[in-house]
């Protein structure tokens, strides 16, 4: 099961919080199936911790932006730890080259800031 999956079974949700933890996966650079809109009537608050700025963590949180109808806040804190060598690597076939917590910092809020709803406010530790 995925972790949208997850997410749409727990209609009463108020707040979701999630690390990433960056290991190797196979087919990590495939790209991500779309993900079914499905509105949280509940969601307030989400957090995602170890925030890189890839892909798939962007299309999650703004899956999770998009369909949560009462978010209030949306934090993120960048990655600290020093990523792996396959995971640079990867980042350059992506066109990633800055991993620094400021670039990290820029990524997201650049990515997210202008998708978020009325109200409801971006915080990038």
């Amino acid at each position: 099961m995925d972790l949208t999956s997850w997410i749409v079974r727990s209609p009463f949700l108020r707040s979701f919080t999630l690390q990433i933890k960056w290991r190797k996966i196979p087919g990590f650079e495939k790209q991500m199936q779309k993900l079914k809109k499905y509105p949280h009537q509940c969601l307030k608050v989400v957090e995602l911790y170890g925030f890189v700025g890839y892909a798939n963590e962007i299309e999650l949180a703004m899956y999770l932006i998009e369909n949560a109808m009462v978010l209030e806040k949306i934090i993120i804190e960048p990655n600290k730890e020093k990523l792996p060598f396959w995971a640079t690597h990867v980042s350059k076939n992506l066109k990633m080259r800055k991993f620094s917590r400021r670039a990290i910092k820029e990524r997201a809020i650049s990515q997210l800031e202008k998708k978020l709803p009325p109200g409801a406010k971006l915080s990038v530790l």
